[in-house]
């Protein structure tokens, strides 16, 4: 089995969602989404756009968490689709 950075950035690289669709597609769902479930307890969501490589953007997902996923990255790939991760330990 091949791993993503040899499996260095493990856990965060266990599991990885991918979406059919644009990064703008699915930021912009994921914010009219989740902004109001948010907002309901008090928690307010952002996006930032990082412009450096995928090691160094799947390393903003620190500190992991076992209490639900807080921070998500998602990722255009070559192709059509969207790479998802987050910062839950799995």
């Amino acid at each position: 089995m091949q791993y993503l950075f040899n499996n260095d950035l493990a856990p965060i690289t266990d599991e990885i969602g991918f979406l059919k669709a644009s990064i703008c597609e699915v930021t912009n769902a994921y914010l009219e989404w989740m902004t109001p479930l948010k907002a309901n307890v008090g928690i307010s969501i952002s996006k930032h756009i990082l412009s450096v490589n995928l090691r160094q953007e799947l390393l903003e997902l620190l500190p992991l968490t076992s209490h639900g996923p807080k921070r998500f990255v998602f990722i255009q790939t070559k192709s059509k689709w969207c790479a998802y991760f987050d910062n839950s330990r799995c």
